[in-house]
Order: structure tokens, then sequence, then C-alpha cells
């Protein structure tokens, strides 16, 4: 079995605001028939840490390289990237600094499996909180979890469900807090379990064009470590929804609305970690609910892993008859693949149909003016941006539009 492609972590690397990871899913069965050469591989390990990979589009063998801190191969456990990756950021919460550790991809890229994992391979949520009961036994330290959605901008408790969303509230310190957020103790890796098990099956799911069973909120779990009423630290696991092409999966109605707000949440993380790699003054933490609540577990002194991860065949259209010309591995790894600026066109004019003034003007290109206008197109059509053309009328060339976008990508990727 070959090693995973991960250079020695340093001082430098614990302490980057974001450490960017790349998994890439195995065949899965229905898929070994018409498997391919894979659309990804490793050009080299840098002395100072880090990997270069190359993403090649088969059909029209266009190929870019990035930038990452490690590469996951298909052979490749769960458990190693937990080992190589995860264990390291966990003593830092008995240490009073909070982690974040989450799987961002496409739908059906392998992000639940990773971060839920099955019984006989656990993922890295139950590797997480196997570790963290395991450092407090014999301590004064004591472990909480909680564990809620966040669907469509609203929270729900999904350990102790309430008539209905939990209220985000900003604290003296600005962070956003849950009024009302259950947090209940576990001794145990089984009250762990038990809890958790419960949680999943509360999460909200359903089917769409490209998954069977598709996540359609973004779940959160947080392991939260005391010592003597005192709390330390916390750890925060993250299986995010997918990032979805409208076109490609026909959503319409609720799952329509569903994906634009996904996306548009997506596209707000993107930005946070662009802004955090880049060492930026401003962080946009405001675009979204889910990173207003992530404020104090993104940046400052506080640990972030971000594990990509990556199918290497295309995803089938389930129950489309045709798939969508010119759809290529490359197009399909959202805003962690190929060509990313192009993966985030989707993301961007869904935050563009959503936002509101405040959001909008946070956005770079926008400013008051245009948000303003911006406002005002939506009084006459409640989704006036569907493709970069339409960003004509406010007065933004697709150009422009794509370089802001690639700005993005290029703070996230090296």
């Amino acid at each position: 079995m070959a090693a995973a492609s991960t250079p020695a972590r340093s001082s430098a690397h614990l302490s980057q605001p974001v450490r960017v990871v790349l998994r890439v899913r195995p065949f899965l069965s229905s898929e070994a028939a018409s498997a391919t050469a894979p659309c990804v591989s490793l050009l080299g390990c840098h002395p100072g840490g880090g990997v270069t990979v190359q993403l090649k589009d088969q059909h029209t063998s266009r190929s870019e390289q990035y930038k990452l801190d490690a590469f996951f191969r298909q052979e490749d456990s769960v458990s190693q990237i937990f080992d190589q990756e995860v264990r390291a950021v966990i003593p830092s919460i008995f240490e009073g600094i909070n982690a974040t550790v989450f799987a961002y991809g496409a739908t059906g890229s392998g992000k639940t499996y990773t971060m839920q994992g099955t019984e006989d391979f656990p993922g890295l949520i139950p590797l997480a909180a196997s570790t963290i009961l395991a450092l407090c036994t014999g301590t004064w330290c004591s472990v909480e979890i909680s564990y809620y959605e966040v669907y469509m901008e609203r929270c729900y408790d999904l350990l102790e469900p309430k008539a209905k969303e939990i209220m985000a509230l900003d604290d003296k310190d600005g962070n956003m807090q849950l009024k009302g957020l259950s947090w209940v103790p576990v001794r145990s890796m089984e009250e762990f379990q038990e809890l958790y098990s419960i949680g999943v099956q509360r999460r909200k799911v359903a089917h769409t064009g490209l998954n069977d069973v598709s996540s359609r909120s973004h779940a959160v779990l947080s392991l939260r470590v005391s010592s003597t009423d005192v709390v330390k630290g916390k750890l925060n696991l993250i299986d995010l929804a997918g990032s979805e092409d409208n076109k490609r999966t026909l959503n319409e109605g609720i799952r329509l609305q569903e994906s634009s707000k996904i996306n548009q949440s997506l596209f707000a993380l993107s930005n946070v970690i662009s802004a955090l790699n880049k060492n930026e003054h401003r962080i946009p933490y405001r675009q979204s609910k889910l990173t207003r609540l992530l404020r104090d577990s993104l940046g400052g002194s506080s640990r972030t892993v971000m594990i990509a991860c990556l199918p290497q065949t295309p995803i089938e259209k389930r129950n489309i008859v045709e798939e969508t010309p010119g759809a290529t591995p490359l197009e399909r790894f959202n805003a962690l693949g190929s060509n990313l600026k192009e993966a985030l066109v989707q993301q961007y004019l869904d935050l563009l149909n959503v936002a509101n003034k405040e959001e909008l003007q946070q956005l770079k290109g926008i400013g008051a003016r245009r948000a303003e206008y911006i406002l005002e197109l939506r009084e006459d059509s409640p989704k006036p941006f569907k493709t970069l053309e339409d960003l004509g009328n406010i007065g933004l060339s697709s150009k422009q539009i794509r370089d802001i976008l690639k700005k993005t990508a290029t703070g996230i990727f090296k």
C-alpha cells in the first residue's frame, strides 16, 4: 500500500490558519467496470512542506496544478488521515485553543464517509471522540457534545430537537452563540455512539438527481473539554452539504431553494478560508450563518483542517437519461477542483440572488451602489442572476468576476 503524500508537520504547519489536504475517493463498486486512470496525480513534495498535484481533464487533456498541504490517494484509509492530520490538533483544545475539521466537496465525493465512516471503518468524528475521551481518562477533564445542523440558514438541535429553530445571538465578544443548544456530557464511546447515531438519523437528507441520499444541511458536531467546570476548548467536526450544479441535478421547488442556500454558504466559507490563508486584515465571517457560528474556531489562534474530497470518476446523474454535454471530472470538483474560479461561479450567482444589502456590500467588486441596484433588480425578478452574462446588468464583466473568483481560489490553494 502506498503511503500518503504528507510532508512531516512543522511548527509552521501547526500555526498556519487553514491546512488544506486532498482525499481522492476510492472507486465505488458501481464505478469499477468503467474505471479509468485517475484524474489527479502527485507531481512532487516540497522540502518546506506541501505537495503539488495535477488535475487532468481526460476529455480535453487540459490540466492544472495546485499546491496543497497533503495528498491522500484512494488506497489511503480515513484512519491515516486522522493520524496524520487530525490527531495533531486535538491536544490544543486541552490548552484552550479551538479547532475545526471539515470535509468539503461536491455531492457524492465521499464527505460523509470521511467524517462519519462505518461500524467497521470509523470516520474522523468517532476517531476524534475516542481520542479525546481517552485523553480525559484519569484526569479532572470532562467532555460534552453538541450536534446541530444549519439548514436553509437556520439552526436545529439534532440531540434534543426543539419545536422551533435555535436562535443565534452574538455574545459580548462578537461571536455568535446558539441560545438553547443542548450540550450533553459523555463518559464513554458507547454513550457517544448512541447520541451521535440518533443525531445522524435526524439530519435532513433527500433524493436528488446526483445522489440518492443527499445531505441538505451542514452538520456540526462539537466536542467541548472542561476541567473543574471551566471550559478549555472545543473541536468542531463538520460534514458539509455538497455543492450542486442545479443544471445537472434538475432541482426545483424546495430542493432548488436548499441548493441555493447550500451554495451560498459554501461560497462564503471559501471566501473566509481564502482570506485567512492570505492573512487579510478583514475576514468576511458575516457572509453566512455557518461562518459566523465558526468565527471563534476559524482564524486567530485556532487550528483548522480542511479535507477536500474528490471522486475519481464523473459523478453519475442517477435517473437522468442524458449527461450534460461537456461535463467533466474536473468540473465536478466544485469549489476544490480543477478550475476553481469556474466552479465558484454558481455559488457566487446564488449569493447575489439571496444576500441582503450588508452581505452584498461585503462581496469584493460590489460595494454600496451596486448592492442597492441588485436589490432593485430582485424586486422585478426574484433571481436576476442566472449566468455570468447577467452580471453585465450591474456593470461587471465576466472577466472581472472570474478574476475575483480566481483570487478566492488562489487563497485556498497556495
